[in-house]
């Protein structure tokens, strides 16, 4: 930076030391003054501009409109590394596992958990510095649940318009300066309309500053009637033009299916036509201000002291709140025993393609069936597009993978084609399915354990970034399980799956209705193009079937009568970590002994220091409910409790039941 040579340049900058290129449109290219350029031979003239009118120029004022942009306050301006692998290489020194005149650290394991270093009943608060990237950046991802949003359509589209309005708001005060400083932030509603997830990424110089920014936007909501109006129009046509793409609509049909908390898009959009200004305001601070619960994870280069700062600046934009008294559930359905076949008409009316989309359901994720089914993903995924995509050519999508909704395990099968019927595409999945087991089962056993090896290293691939680290552990934390060497243990799992227990699998669980009439458990959608329309029941064309076929309007008495599989996290209660199989915490570099004894000390002192909270969840002499931390998790949990100032909400005394804020009809 040089004051003088930007002077100098500046100076250069001036009307007498400028050349103007005039374009004009009645310009005579035959007049005897015009030359020709040399390369394009394209006419041109050259004059002197006026002396007066340089002048005028010169000694005109600026116009008030053109002024410098303000200092972009997001931009980084310190990027030393705080920990980075100095810190593991420190580590392994005072442990004895490197000579103690080392200068390379060792391998970093795979998986180094994160540590809660904040817990109230406002927030849980995990954390993790960085000692593998020696990058000066950070990864902030928060999940803030809000118990008080109904389950209704208008209180989704109200969410929804929530999160457009703040990124609106902050669109030229925050977001593009930030996204100029390589600072990225989004706010999203999740978990079936249960909670806003705010992310963030970038330098961690200057992202809690955006943190801050995000999290005051929403709970200092004031909406700007003039853009709602623009807002609402845009989200308007959003809905409408959701389902054209046959697959989305498909999808959406399905999720409608399953979610205990979801709407279709014409129940949203209607809802969203009946919103004013006045209904979104009072729904923000009904719903903000209710009872909230912040779950949190911040990962990079960033310390504990800097994290819980971070912390408790969005515990201050929640002071007006109140500790979630029921948190939200989020169920998905339990899909009986039999084929429920649903027929649509594709939403487009020009729409060519159909699409036959088959879901089979297995019940709640456990490791040993995610391990079935990532193998069963691996084996299967190649030989369906070759077969169905290209011998067999039924349409340009063909694919098979795995369905996991809310940690309930299913697999799906797709299939887009504007050339056959969709009764004729699904006999064809159906005769697919029923001889890949038999694929498996004449396939060598060289070749299976060689893919089998494959999906093995795939699990146990190293992250190749401090983002993908992150996004990992949120993985963990947002399914309310906590299990940071799930990969390790499924990994393991994965070695020990037999070629009989793929093919038994697939026999059971992915074989068509009439093949395993006791076990299988699918949903079968078609959505119909212009080129094969919907038929008409009994009519020319209709399917030949006993088999009732469904609508939409079927889905919620399907919901009433099918029930919902028990809910999959739980995040009052952090459950003790699980360790992985000592064979792959050797390939992963994962020093068990230590990461058991970690744990041990961790309960041994939890214990000591708060025997009572080990004793029973009803913490505090004023009997206020506190999240239950077990074994290891629960070390210095009443320290980090005493860490929330006076005027934190997980503070207020307990004066019976909390009732939530209700939106007037």
């Amino acid at each position: 930076f040089s004051v003088a040579d930007i002077t100098e340049i500046l100076a250069c900058i001036s009307p007498r030391k400028c050349v103007y290129v005039v374009s004009d449109h009645d310009f005579d290219a035959d007049a005897p003054t015009v030359e020709r350029e040399k390369w394009f031979n394209a006419p041109f003239t050259k004059s002197s501009v006026d002396e007066q009118k340089l002048a005028a120029w010169e000694t005109s004022e600026p116009d008030v409109a053109l002024q410098y942009p303000p200092k972009n306050v997001y931009i980084a301006e310190k990027f030393d590394i705080k920990a980075g692998s100095s810190l593991r290489l420190a580590e392994a020194i005072a442990s004895g596992s490197v000579p103690s005149d080392a200068t390379v650290p060792p391998p970093a394991p795979l998986v180094s958990p994160p540590e809660i270093i904040h817990e109230c009943g406002l927030m849980r608060l995990w954390h993790r510095a960085d000692d593998k990237f020696d990058q000066p950046r950070m990864n902030a991802y928060f999940h803030v649940n809000l118990s008080s949003v109904e389950n209704t359509p208008l209180a989704f589209v109200h969410a929804d318009m929530l999160t457009l309005m703040v990124h609106d708001q902050l669109q030229n005060s925050t977001r593009y300066p930030a996204e100029l400083a390589s600072l990225n932030a989004g706010l999203d509603v999740v978990g079936q309309h249960t909670c806003l997830s705010f992310t963030f990424d970038g330098f961690d110089d200057k992202l809690p500053k955006l943190v801050t920014a995000y999290f005051a936007a929403v709970s200092e909501f004031k909406l700007c009637t003039d853009r709602f109006q623009k807002v609402k129009e845009k989200r308007l046509k959003d809905l409408k033009n959701f389902c054209l793409k046959p697959g989305r609509q498909a999808r959406v049909l399905l999720h409608q299916l399953l979610k205990r908390r979801e709407f279709f898009e014409d129940e949203k959009f209607a809802a969203l036509e009946s919103m004013t200004p006045d209904t979104l305001q009072e729904f923000v601070h009904s719903v903000w201000n209710g009872g909230a619960h912040v779950e949190g994870l911040v990962v990079g280069n960033v310390t504990q002291d800097e994290a819980l700062a971070m912390g408790a600046s969005i515990r201050n934009s929640l002071k007006n709140s109140a500790p979630v008294d029921t948190f939200p559930t989020r169920e998905i359905t339990n899909v009986p025993v039999g084929d429920f076949r649903f027929a649509i008409a594709a939403q487009n009316p020009e729409e060519k393609t159909n699409v036959v989309y088959v879901y089979y359901q297995h019940g709640p994720s456990t490791p040993k069936q995610r391990a079935v089914t990532l193998l069963v993903h691996q084996l299967i995924g190649e030989k369906l597009f070759d077969q169905l995509r290209t011998k067999e050519q039924l349409g340009y999508v063909a694919s098979g993978s795995i369905e996991t909704l809310d940690d309930v395990s299913g697999f799906r099968v797709t299939v887009e084609s504007a050339f056959h019927a969709p009764s004729f595409v699904e006999q064809r999945i159906d005769a697919f399915l029923l001889g890949f087991s038999t694929q498996i089962g004449e396939m060598s056993d060289d070749e299976f354990c060689k893919t089998r090896r494959s999906l093995v290293d795939s699990v146990l691939t190293m992250d190749v970034s401090l983002s993908a680290e992150a996004d990992r552990h949120w993985t963990h934390v947002s399914n309310q399980r906590y299990q940071f060497y799930r990969g390790q243990i499924i990994a393991g799992l994965i070695d020990l799956v037999s070629k009989h227990e793929i093919v038994e699998w697939l026999t059971l669980n992915l074989a068509p209705i009439r093949a395993a009439p006791a076990t299988t458990r699918r949903v079968t959608i078609h959505v119909h193009g212009k080129n094969h329309p919907l038929p008409v029941p009994g009519g020319e064309g209709a399917e030949s079937t006993t088999q009732t076929t469904l609508r939409p309007t079927d889905v919620p008495g399907l919901k009433q009568t099918w029930g919902y599989h028990p809910v999959q996290g739980d995040p009052t209660c952090v459950p003790e970590l699980e360790m992985p199989p000592e064979a792959m915490a050797k390939i992963s570099n994962t020093d068990l002994g230590a990461a058991l004894r970690k744990a041990e000390a961790a309960k041994q002192a939890a214990a000591a220091s708060n025997p009572k909270e080990n004793a029973n969840d009803e913490g505090g002499e004023d009997g206020e409910k506190s999240h239950k931390i077990s074994s290891q998790w629960a070390q210095r949990a009443a320290t980090r409790r005493a860490m929330c100032a006076a005027g934190c909400a997980c503070l207020k005394p307990n004066g019976g039941p909390f009732k939530m804020p209700r939106l007037k009809k």
